[in-house]
């Protein structure tokens, strides 16, 4: 598991990047991710980052359930999440700032009704 960097396909230009981690509360629970730079903001790039980690996580490695947090002000993450197919779970308060963030998992099952495999602008 690691996070992979992105790069435009068309360009070559740094995206960001997305990928699969131990989740920092409970290290038998897998997290996604997916970080972009401002520039690659608006492009959909996060949705097909998040369903190729996912395809990678629940076809390559088998994983049952994954989880993902995020901000509770961040709108566009949650409707990224709700999208793909996430099912809110509960709100935690996470690090020495206590931030609140939403949680919320999706299930291998979900996953193979849910998922579509994306179509890649960047190249992982």
């Amino acid at each position: 598991m690691q996070y992979w960097p992105m790069f435009l396909r068309e360009t070559g230009e740094f995206a960001g990047c997305a990928g699969l981690r131990p989740w920092s509360m409970d290290s038998k629970t897998i997290e996604v991710g997916v970080h972009l730079i401002r520039s690659a903001w608006g492009l959909r790039l996060g949705e097909e980052a998040l369903r190729a980690v996912l395809t990678h996580g629940f076809d390559a490695l088998s994983l049952p359930v994954i989880v993902a947090g995020h901000g509770i002000a961040h709108d566009n993450s949650r409707r990224l999440l709700q999208r793909v197919g996430f099912k809110y779970t509960h709100n935690i308060l996470w690090g020495p700032k206590e931030i609140e963030v939403c949680m919320w998992a999706i299930t291998a099952e979900t996953w193979n009704v849910t998922g579509k495999h994306p179509t890649r602008a960047f190249s992982l």
